[in-house]
């Protein structure tokens, strides 16, 4: 369920709730019968049937088919819509901007990529436009509202962006800026609590229960799943992990401190590493061809790759102490195909780690990668467009009612 501001307050109100949890569920582990929504919700049968009748007639959820008969009729399978609607999901990270349509099921039916300046961060007004272009290629569906991630703290109450330093943003009322251009219902949230958004929500070989979610790429992110939500904390500021001091007389970080295990074990981290060692080289260091000399067990670049994994394996260690999970869910960058830098940290927790935690937590690579945090904005953005069309759906409802009063 949603744990942002839905442009309106908090969901109070328990038939909101129910109905985000049903839809929630459907989303999770459809095709899904009724009675098996009921035992997963703890809802009764007859609050279920109410609830995925309206989802149905109002085009949020289909039907998909029959589970098997327990003797009597086959019950129906239902699962989320893949026509009516679909939002706008948007990531946005240092250096690109990745924005898809997606239908409520997850499936994506339009999508654009687009590199920005490294020098020069990426501007709203790009992302406005970027925004406007993906809705004009993709108008065959119908809108239901936008969702964005960005690398920083984001303000849960109002969807301002109040620092974030790969983008030179800071105090930013994005939210409102979007959802006054575009006259949508709009959230914005942290990168990392989009990535492990999406992995709760699409799970690929079953849903994962807790779990905690590290991001290792140009930045260091964590999230966690408690009780079926994201943890976000009392000022939703969890999960900067990449800005937890592991050296203190280490390297300036961007947030003010020395240290920060941001500076010492991401990917850009890795590189001035490697830098360091092939100062007269003169080989290419962008970050495919680190992750391709990697694939080819170049000693430099597993050097490289190993100092940085040893401060990765200290954090994860030290998260398994202070949180006790049974899954640590780890995300690399796009570019390392083969997965070797979740290999090497893999490797290195198992031989560092007391033998009670090896025995304990589960490591696990990303099932969905960058797509995860898309995804997982797209779960935002259709419940709050579900949350938005109840509270407009129920006005109007209310003015019909008075106006034929008025007339009696």
């Amino acid at each position: 369920m949603i744990s942002l501001n839905l442009s309106g307050g908090s969901i109070s109100d328990l038939s909101m709730r129910n109905r985000l949890e049903v839809l929630g569920v459907i989303r999770r582990a459809g095709p899904i019968t009724k009675p098996e929504i009921a035992a997963r919700t703890q809802l009764t049968s007859v609050t279920v049937t109410n609830i995925v009748r309206e989802l149905e007639a109002t085009g949020w959820v289909q039907a998909s088919g029959y589970g098997e008969s327990s003797g009597g009729r086959r019950p129906v399978l239902y699962t989320m819509s893949s026509e009516r609607y679909a939002v706008v999901s948007v990531d946005i990270s240092g250096y690109d901007l990745d924005l898809a349509m997606i239908c409520l099921d997850g499936g994506i039916i339009g999508r654009v990529k687009q590199r920005t300046d490294r020098e020069r961060s990426t501007t709203v007004s790009e992302l406005i436009r970027a925004i406007t272009k993906l809705m004009a290629e993709c108008d065959v569906v119908e809108c239901m509202g936008i969702g964005v991630s960005v690398p920083g703290i984001v303000d849960p109450e109002t969807g301002s962006v109040v620092r974030s330093a790969p983008l030179h943003w800071r105090d930013l009322p994005l939210q409102r800026i979007l959802r006054e251009t575009f006259e949508l219902p709009v959230v914005v949230g942290n990168q990392t609590h989009a990535a492990i958004n999406g992995e709760h929500n699409f799970p690929t070989n079953g849903e994962l229960g807790d779990f905690v979610y590290v991001a290792i790429g140009t930045s260091i992110g964590m999230g966690m799943i408690v009780g079926g939500e994201i943890y976000s904390g009392r000022h939703g500021y969890t999960g900067e992990l990449g800005h937890t001091i592991v050296e203190t007389d280490g390297p300036l970080c961007e947030c003010g401190s020395r240290g920060c295990l941001e500076q010492v074990a991401s990917l850009n981290a890795m590189r001035r590493y490697l830098d360091d060692m092939r100062v007269a080289d003169g080989s290419t260091n962008d970050f495919e061809s680190i992750f391709r000399a990697a694939s080819s067990s170049d000693p430099h670049v597993l050097q490289a790759m190993d100092r940085a994994v040893g401060y990765l394996a200290i954090s994860l260690i030290n998260l398994v102490r202070l949180l006790d999970p049974s899954i640590i869910m780890i995300s690399g960058p796009a570019e390392d195909t083969d997965r070797i830098l979740f290999r090497r940290i893999r490797d290195r927790f198992l031989r560092s780690a007391p033998r009670i935690y090896t025995k304990l937590v589960t490591l696990k690579p990303s099932s969905l990668g960058r797509d995860a945090r898309i995804l997982g904005c797209s779960v935002w953005a259709s419940e709050v467009a579900f949350v938005q069309n109840s509270k407009n759906s129920k006005a109007e409802g209310t003015t019909r009612k008075s106006v034929a009063t008025t007339q009696e």
